[in-house]
């Protein structure tokens, strides 16, 4: 079984366990992460790039029927990145750095695209429960599993096409990227200082949109650690 075909089988069941309200937290980034390093054979990195993909959510609690990113496939997408792309390049240390920042940014662009996708789902699918609730008080128990059963093999199909089809593309489109940047100075994590600005940038826009004096605090944070980054 090839690696890509392993990680979208993982993406798949974790997405069934996180829409079929069975809610082990497993799906969440810092153990899909964990789960994605072990298939590919890099814990420690699926670890890692699952941990800083959960970072920029700490912060983010749905209320009031908002929906959520897409993290589950968003997670093992990202960390799929970042291993896959390092074993592409032959674990080149000083692209590990411009690897990860992609990894986390095309991964975030995967959960905020499950986020459009379900959004859809949920709206189109209230029609499909009615059918089930009437047919279970109808006493027709078979044809309402079975609804249930087509709802929970979408949520399945859903994050293994999406991880089949865009795992591929997107390491291919790091390995340009790196390529054209012709990173080749500094070491392994050199270029960790620059991500945290990113994952605080998300959090920033996260504390604006819910108009929290919070984010000014952060603010002022993001801006003295850019000064330090920029004066060294």
């Amino acid at each position: 079984m090839s690696a890509v075909l392993a990680v979208s089988l993982l993406g798949g069941l974790l997405s069934l366990e996180h829409r079929a309200e069975l809610r082990f937290m497993i799906s969440q980034p810092v153990c899909s992460g964990l789960l994605t390093g072990l298939i590919l054979g890099s814990p420690a990195a699926g670890l890692f790039a699952g941990a800083m993909f959960q970072v920029m959510f700490l912060g983010f609690v749905p209320v009031r029927g908002e929906g959520a990113p897409d993290l589950p496939v968003g997670g093992v997408a990202a960390s799929a990145y970042y291993i896959l792309s390092v074993q592409r390049l032959g674990g080149a240390p000083a692209s590990e750095g411009i690897i990860l920042f992609c990894a986390l940014l095309f991964g975030l662009a995967i959960s905020l695209l499950g986020y459009t996708i379900y959004r859809i789902w949920e709206r189109r699918t209230w029609a499909f429960f009615e059918v089930a609730m009437a047919s279970a008080m109808a006493g027709r128990f078979r044809y309402a599993k079975s609804i249930h059963l087509m709802v929970l093999t979408f949520h399945f199909f859903y994050g293994f096409l999406v991880l089949l089809a865009l795992i591929p593309a997107g390491i291919a489109v790091i390995a340009l990227v790196t390529e054209r940047l012709g990173v080749g100075q500094g070491g392994s994590m050199s270029a960790l200082q620059y991500l945290i600005p990113f994952i605080g940038a998300s959090s920033l826009a996260r504390l604006y949109f819910a108009r929290s004096r919070a984010f000014w605090f952060g603010a002022g944070f993001l801006v003295t650690y850019l000064f330090f980054i920029v004066r060294s």
